[in-house]
């Protein structure tokens, strides 16, 4: 979650939302952590089957002064948590603030290549710093002082969106929200979305040098089938 830029506006949303994380993301046998983003990433609670120790964290968020929101040295960081974790559970991580990385240590091209060396499905929601104060009910308001050629493509649609580009080469989904309302139907979008997913998988062959492989699904006999997957993978070199 970011906390940096953020108005008290889309703050609220987030934290009252917290306790439907659990079932809505995680689901009955998973774990999850929460891992926060201004100029600094921050584990605000670590990997827990404690539901309501995941609504807690949610419930403790504060915004930042800061305007950086370092969101790949976020994914970086989670990416090492959840690589730490024992079992083979689905790896997903739910990236939730602005579209754009904006001061990140880490690089996309690294980023990438992890997610789709570990098999991580990235989702987004994104909230407007501009639009979700004006969508807030009057009780909510607190007022405050702050207010590979394929490879290329993507360094230039993260330039504009880093989110667009982590959930388009993860197979995941891009949300994005303006009201509280809007964020619980997202989120329930979501669940159905983690929980219903197919599981294809091959081992390819080991090359030479790591190069970058274009994929492409189709259904059998269901030609206007809506189909999302990542958009490649990256090969192992020995």
């Amino acid at each position: 979650v970011q906390v940096s830029n953020m108005s008290l506006a889309a703050l609220a949303k987030i934290k009252k939302i917290g306790s439907m994380i659990p079932l809505a993301v995680v689901g009955a046998n998973g774990a999850a952590a929460l891992v926060t983003y201004d100029a600094e990433v921050k584990v605000a609670q670590n990997f827990t089957t404690d539901a309501d120790a995941i609504s807690d964290a949610f419930s403790r968020l504060k915004a930042a002064d800061a305007t950086t929101g370092h969101m790949l040295d976020a994914v970086d960081r989670a990416l090492d948590m959840l690589e730490a974790q024992p079992g083979g559970h689905r790896r997903n991580i739910l990236i939730i603030g602005e579209a754009k990385d904006r001061g990140s240590k880490a690089k996309l091209e690294t980023i990438v290549q992890k997610l789709q060396r570990t098999g991580t499905t990235v989702y987004s929601m994104n909230y407007s710093k501009l639009i979700t104060p004006f969508t807030m009910q009057p009780d909510e308001y607190e007022p405050t002082g702050d207010y590979l050629q394929g490879m290329i493509e993507l360094v230039r649609l993260a330039k504009r969106n880093t989110m667009k580009a982590l959930t388009e080469t993860t197979g995941g989904k891009r949300f994005g929200f303006e009201t509280k309302a809007g964020l619980e139907r997202d989120l329930m979008l979501l669940s159905k979305d983690i929980h219903n997913r197919y599981l294809l998988s091959f081992t390819p062959a080991i090359e030479q040098t790591s190069t970058f492989h274009k994929l492409e699904i189709r259904v059998k006999n269901a030609p206007g089938a809506i189909i999302r997957a990542r958009i490649g993978y990256w090969s192992t070199t020995q």
